[in-house]
C-alpha cells in the first residue's frame, strides 16, 4: 500500500461498495414505504438475484474476489514477483484485505449452512463486517508509529473514518429497522474510499512521485530533519507546516461535505420514483431508533426476499 496504486486500489473498492449500498438502501427503504411494502430491514449486502444461481450472493463474491486481489498485489506482485523480501507493512495490508475477504466469504457461504448456528444466522454477517472494520482500525492505529508530518495527519484522518465505520456498523446491527443506521455505514465507507484516493495524491503524487509540499522527494517517514512532528520546528518552517496541516484538514472536511450532499441527491432522485406510492404513516414509524432490534434470522430472510432484481 506504500504507493499511489496501493492507496487507490482499496479506495476504489470502498467507493464502489459504498455507492452501491447507498443506492440499494434508498431503494429498499422507499419500497418499504409503499402501501404493500414489507417493513424496512437492513442487511450487510444488497446483491442482485441471479436466475441461474439464486443462492449465489454476487456482491459477497465481488468482495471476496476484491480482497483476494488486494492480497495478491501486496504479497505476490509487490514482493515475490520483484524478488523482494516480504515486509511487515505488506503483511499488515494483506491482513486488512483478509478480514474483508472473510466478511465476504461468510456472506457468500451462509445460505449453504443456514440453520447450523440459528442464534447467529442473522448476526454473523454483521459480526464479520464489524470485525473487518475493527481490524482495519487497529492496523491503521499502529501504522502511524515511526511516521512524521503530513503522513501522520492523512492517516489519522483515515483512522477517524475507520472508527466511524465501526460505530455505524454496530448501530446498524442493533437497529436494523432504521435506514439512517444503514446509510451511515455506506456514507462513512465512501468517505474512507475518497480519502484513500486523496492520500494517494498527497503522499505519492503520480505527477512527480513526491509528497505534497516535499522538497526532497517522497513523504517524510521517520523523525529526521530537525523537526519534531513537523509542527514543533521553529521559524518559517513551523508556519508552513501549520498551513499544510490546516489545508489537509479542510480538504477532509470537504470530502465529508461533498459525500453528504451527493448522498442527499441520490436519495432525492430515487425518492422521486416512489413519490406517489409512499405511505406517509410508514415514514414516521421507520425513522425512529426506538424500535427494538429484530430477530436476526427474520431480518436476513426479509433482506433476501427484498432484493428482486433479476440478472
Amino acid at each position: 500500500m506504500g504507493s499511489f496504486v496501493g492507496h487507490a486500489l482499496p479506495g476504489t473498492f470502498f467507493i464502489l461498495f459504498g455507492v452501491w449500498w447507498t443506492v440499494r438502501i434508498f431503494i429498499r427503504y422507499f419500497e418499504s414505504l409503499t402501501r404493500r411494502g414489507e417493513p424496512y430491514s437492513s442487511s450487510v449486502t444488497y446483491p442482485p438475484r441471479l436466475k441461474r444461481f439464486p443462492n449465489v450472493n454476487l456482491e459477497a463474491l465481488m468482495v471476496t474476489i476484491g480482497a483476494g486481489l488486494g492480497i495478491f498485489v501486496e504479497i505476490v506482485a509487490a514482493c515475490f514477483m520483484r524478488g523482494k523480501p516480504l515486509g511487515v507493512t505488506n503483511e499488515q495490508h494483506a491482513t486488512m484485505y483478509f478480514f474483508f475477504g472473510l466478511a465476504g466469504f461468510v456472506c457468500l457461504t451462509i445460505p449453504f449452512y443456514r440453520g447450523a448456528l440459528p442464534a447467529l444466522d442473522g448476526d454473523l454477517q454483521f459480526i464479520t463486517l464489524l470485525l473487518a472494520f475493527a481490524a482495519e482500525s487497529l492496523l491503521f492505529k499502529f501504522h502511524l508509529i515511526g511516521r512524521d508530518g503530513i503522513d501522520i495527519l492523512v492517516h489519522t484522518l483515515l483512522l477517524y473514518a475507520c472508527y466511524a465505520c465501526v460505530l455505524s456498523t454496530g448501530l446498524e446491527m442493533a437497529y436494523r429497522t432504521n435506514m439512517l443506521a444503514s446509510l451511515a455505514r455506506a456514507f462513512f465507507t465512501i468517505v474512507q474510499g475518497t480519502w484513500f484516493w486523496q492520500t494517494a495524491f498527497l503522499l505519492y503524487s503520480p505527477f512527480n512521485g513526491e509528497a505534497w509540499g516535499s522538497k526532497t522527494g517522497g513523504h517524510d517517514h521517520g523523525g529526521g530533519g530537525g523537526k519534531e512532528g513537523g509542527m514543533h520546528g521553529g521559524g518559517g518552517g513551523e508556519h508552513i507546516d501549520h498551513q499544510r496541516y490546516m489545508t489537509i484538514t479542510l480538504i477532509f472536511a470537504w470530502h465529508v461535505a461533498v459525500v453528504f450532499l451527493l448522498t442527499l441527491v441520490t436519495g432525492a432522485l430515487i425518492g422521486c420514483r416512489y413519490r406517489r406510492q409512499v405511505d406517509t404513516h410508514k415514514v414516521r414509524l421507520q425513522t425512529s431508533f426506538a424500535s427494538p432490534p429484530c430477530n436476526g434470522y427474520a431480518v436476513m430472510q426479509n433482506g433476501a426476499a427484498d432484493d428482486d432484481d433479476e440478472l
